[in-house]
């Protein structure tokens, strides 16, 4: 089970998405079919040829950090804490 925040938003990309694909082939397509960003934290959900796999693309900014990001400091990366942050490095630039 993906626990799935409050608030964000689940788009699903109707018709076949090849599974080849990576996570900036998806991401290419979050924004060109879907007309999306794919880093607003917002879940996109893509359906293979077959109909018995999906891909989900969701933070992928935030899980490429998760590496290297201080284990102590690691709910800084939660979609709710993360969206707050952005906002408050905005305002503060």
């Amino acid at each position: 089970m993906i626990p799935v925040p409050s608030g964000v938003r689940v788009w699903l990309a109707v018709g076949r998405t090849d599974m080849r694909r990576g996570m900036n082939g998806l991401a290419l397509q979050v924004q060109e079919a879907l007309g999306r960003d794919p880093h607003a934290g917002d879940f996109s959900v893509f359906r293979g040829g077959r109909g018995d796999l999906i891909k989900i693309l969701w933070l992928a900014d935030v899980l490429a950090r998760i590496a290297e990001h201080p284990a102590h400091r690691l709910d800084d990366l939660l979609p709710w804490n993360w969206r707050q942050q952005s906002a408050d490095a905005s305002r503060a630039a």
